[in-house]
């Protein structure tokens, strides 16, 4: 079997998959890819900058959160201040590491008057700046633009330039959804409690008017006792008064709605209706394809299916990335490789560390564009098969274990495509495992003070994520199908006590050793999770 980690036809696969270049001939992911037609480079290929001898300073500021709301006071801005051999300005400021930070606004240069007194290490991340939010002006929808400018001891000074929503009250509904810039991960706003709570999205994209539609009633409480908190239903929606219904029923369940507008999201007006008629449910986490402005108190996303075609320009706009997942096409009978051909896979190598490397390396360009903090990375699974280029569904096995990588390389929501009448219960079941312990899951993957690390031992991918009470979240998968022996140092002292969270088979298993390491055996393609303790 081949296996891909992440084959979705995007929401914004016309503009991949037909685009004109300089003849007639089609092209996807600006490849051409038919039988006859010429091998040439594609545009559109993402260029790191050169890197440099001497390090730039790479300066830039965050909002803790967006949004804000009318209702809050107190708010925070996030300063980066590291060095860095790849981006950032020419550090001429030697004599001196220590800075202060100015806030400004753009649209009249008031100074934001900060909380308390600043004084920045150079070479330091993750520095909080509190202001108060009267300060920017009265709420609105439009986002404030700030400059802000670290001024060196010396007097040398650099800007960094970003937004501030601050928004006013929500006239559709109290649903607010929110990204916390400190760990990239998605927060709901709870009006009874004023309290923003983090969220790993997790549910599959679910076929509708074949599937969930005919079977409501029934399906999505299931998918309420698989663990899921989302679904994300794929149009065409043939039947609005049962679209509504399907809402309705998700709600009552608890379940949030990922809302799909792939057929529509070019119509202006369609795409108008459509937001008009779904943005008063209180459960509707976030859209795909829509103009934001028409609504503003949700994000907005895209799925990639390109590795590699105008990276920068189609994630513009968008608030979190979806990461789409032989060398040989069997439907066009042509081959395939980094300039040419469509596998149903683009620049993929077939094996679970495609999923990991594209994380890595999508995470790696973000930072080169600025947007480390403000461009959350989901991942969407293969769950599907028997269809095209791939031969046979995942194992559920398998599916945890692309779940399990994906999150321990930063992923910060998992929708699996997809769920419909082929799906198998061995897939459901299995991820359920996952899914059921979201609960415990959610506090390390998204604390403002968890520490994540990877290690890679072998074939074994470990993260390692260090709780706020001294406890650690382990979470390993087996990316080869052979069993396998694996050890790593987690470090942090010594460690009495490992708590099973869930695993996908009782070979996998791990003990604590002596000198700060946790190891043990783990079977084919397999995954598991535990909680250590002093």
């Amino acid at each position: 079997m081949t296996m891909r980690g992440h084959c979705y036809v995007s929401l914004f696969s016309t503009f991949f998959l037909t685009v004109a270049g300089q003849d007639d001939w089609a092209r996807w992911c600006g490849k051409h890819y038919q039988q006859g037609s010429p091998y040439d480079i594609p545009v559109g290929q993402f260029v790191y900058p050169e890197l440099f001898e001497q390090p730039l300073f790479n300066f830039q500021c965050w909002p803790g959160r967006t949004p804000y709301l009318f209702t809050e006071d107190d708010a925070e801005f996030i300063v980066d201040a590291p060095l860095s051999h790849e981006v950032g300005f020419p550090f001429t400021s030697t004599n001196t590491t220590r800075f202060s930070v100015h806030l400004a606004l753009d649209e009249n240069s008031q100074s934001i008057p900060l909380a308390s007194k600043n004084t920045l290490q150079l070479n330091s991340t993750g520095i909080s700046v509190p202001f108060r939010l009267q300060d920017l002006g009265e709420a609105r929808k439009k986002p404030f633009q700030v400059t802000c400018t670290a001024i060196f001891e010396d007097g040398q000074s650099y800007t960094s330039n970003t937004s501030v929503k601050f928004l006013p009250e929500n006239p559709n509904s109290e649903s607010t959804t929110g990204i916390d810039h400190w760990t990239s991960s998605m927060v709901v706003y709870h009006p009874e409690s004023s309290s923003w709570d983090p969220i790993i999205p997790f549910g599959f994209y679910t076929n509708f008017d074949g599937w969930l539609a005919p079977n409501r009633t029934t399906m999505i409480p299931q998918i309420k006792a698989w663990g899921h908190n989302m679904i994300h239903p794929v149009p065409t929606f043939s039947n609005i008064s049962t679209l509504l219904e399907v809402i309705d029923i998700m709600e009552e369940q608890g379940l949030y709605l990922m809302y799909d507008m792939r057929w529509t999201y070019k119509n202006l007006t369609a795409v108008e209706g459509e937001v008009n008629r779904i943005k008063s449910y209180k459960n509707l986490l976030l859209c795909k394809g829509y103009n934001r402005e028409l609504d503003g108190w949700h994000p907005v996303s895209l799925v990639l299916n390109c590795e590699n075609y105008f990276f920068k320009e189609y994630t513009d706009g968008a608030n979190s990335r979806n990461l789409k997942y032989s060398s040989f096409s069997s439907v066009y009978n042509t081959s395939c490789d980094k300039n040419y051909g469509d596998c149903g896979c683009d620049n993929c190598k077939g094996s679970f560390k495609d999923i990991t490397t594209r994380i890595d390396t999508f995470s790696h360009r973000r930072s080169v564009i600025g947007r480390t903090r403000s461009m959350p990375l989901w991942d969407v699974p293969q769950a599907f098969g028997d269809s095209a280029w791939w031969p046979r569904e995942p194992t559920g096995a398998e599916l945890l274990l692309m779940i399990l990588v994906s999150l321990n390389h930063g992923a910060m929501g998992i929708v699996p495509w997809d769920h419909n009448v082929g799906s198998t219960a061995d897939q459901m079941e299995t991820s359920a495992l996952f899914g059921t312990h979201l609960d415990i899951l959610t506090p390390y993957l998204t604390g403002r003070h968890s520490e994540r690390k990877v290690l890679i031992n072998g074939d074994i991918d470990v993260g390692l994520w260090k709780g706020k009470d001294g406890t650690m979240l382990v979470m390993v998968g087996n990316t080869e199908y052979s069993d396998a022996a694996w050890q790593v140092e987690v470090g942090y002292g010594s460690w009495k006590k490992a708590q099973l969270l869930f695993r996908n088979a009782e070979t996998t298993k791990l003990g604590i050793l002596p000198g700060g390491r946790v190891g043990g055996t783990i079977g084919a393609v397999g995954s598991g999770a535990w909680i250590l303790q002093k």
